[in-house]
């Protein structure tokens, strides 16, 4: 009569339990495949995995070859930071930065800007915000060239281009006129109550009578 799988295995349990309850027992060999079990891996499988297993052995038992890749993987270079500077700087690094001008330029170009800076006191009908001007440490100068499309009212003449902006502005007539009259305002509204007022004075009546 069969047995059915509960049995077999409260049979294996007491087999098992009783042999560990015997003592330690001697390290057991290791277990062979019993004859009835089904083996269901590919022969042909086996055989490849045995094959690349045994190449595999042989490769790593093979000395190695030392190349050029190898000698310069071995050499490690320190790392230079992006903010240290190259030790031989060239004239590709000041690529794109401004010139530094020389004492001559930047002189001329303080003078531009401290007459911009009053550019307010040259036409009382325009009003300028007051800004800070500084000369920076690098700069350029430019020339603005006309478009053709602009009209030849807005352009300047060779006459009147001048090479600075203090001679431009003394070479209008406008700006030159309107100098000399609030000279002759500023004048006389210094002078007036001291000596040379009353002269001037004096001398109209003189004049007068």
């Amino acid at each position: 009569m069969e047995r059915s799988l509960e049995e077999l295995f409260a049979e294996l349990e007491q087999q098992t339990g009783g042999a560990a309850a015997a003592g330690p027992a001697e390290p057991a060999e290791p277990a062979q495949p019993a004859a009835d079990v089904l083996d269901l891996r590919d022969p042909a499988e086996q055989h490849a995995q045995q094959a690349f297993e045994q190449i595999d052995r042989r490769l790593r038992a093979l000395p190695k070859l030392q190349n050029s890749f190898d000698a310069l993987a071995a050499q490690q270079r320190p790392l230079r930071s992006p903010q240290q500077p190259a030790a031989g700087a060239s004239a590709a690094d000041d690529w794109f930065l401004l010139p530094k001008p020389d004492r001559a330029t930047r002189d001329r170009a303080q003078r531009d800007l401290l007459l911009l800076r009053h550019r307010a006191a040259l036409d009382p009908k325009r009003h300028y915000k007051k800004d800070r001007w500084q000369v920076p440490e690098r700069f350029a100068i430019g020339t603005v060239v006309e478009d053709s499309s602009e009209f030849y009212s807005s352009r300047l003449t060779n006459r009147q281009r001048k090479a600075t902006m203090l001679e431009t502005l003394m070479a209008d007539e406008d700006t030159t006129r309107y100098f000399k009259r609030k000279y002759t305002q500023i004048q006389l509204a210094s002078t007036s109550g001291r000596k040379a007022h009353y002269r001037a004075s004096k001398a109209r009546r003189r004049h007068r009578s």
